[in-house]
């Protein structure tokens, strides 16, 4: 079983783009590999200009067969490397309306100019840095 995830941004409207990440979830997985790799308003647009993904990568990377696991550092997009269609960007009218549709265990949100905040199970909405460090305190 997969833990099921939602990666997004907050727009200057307000609203907000996010994509569905299938695999690894949890803030030790997609949680980590957003804080240390997609810390910029571009590198997080990048990002979810992919579209859905399967696996959340430590580099976009580039069009390659879904089914390589040759290279696990690039992200693997269901639209660019598996060709499936209907895998772009939603956007939703606030955060709030991403939780309550997405039923994702994580949902992550990058906010330009302030970082990542995680909310996990629609309950818990904090700072991924402090997870990370409360996850790394629990082992």
């Amino acid at each position: 079983m997969s833990t099921r995830s939602t990666i997004a941004i907050q727009n200057k409207d307000n609203t907000v783009t996010g994509v569905y990440c299938h695999s690894d979830g949890y803030v030790s997985g997609v949680g980590r590999t957003l804080f240390e790799n997609y810390t910029t308003e571009d590198s997080v647009r990048e990002l979810i200009a992919l579209g859905s993904l399967s696996r959340l990568g430590t580099e976009i990377g580039s069009k390659h067969n879904f089914n390589d696991n040759d290279n696990r550092s690039w992200c693997k997009a269901y639209g660019r490397d598996r060709g499936e269609s209907e895998q772009e960007a939603n956007t939703w009218d606030s955060y709030q309306q991403l939780i309550d549709e997405s039923g994702h265990a994580y949902n992550y949100l990058f906010t330009p100019g302030q970082g990542w905040t995680a909310t996990r199970y629609v309950q818990d909405t904090t700072d991924v840095a402090d997870l990370l460090e409360a996850a790394t305190q629990e082992y």
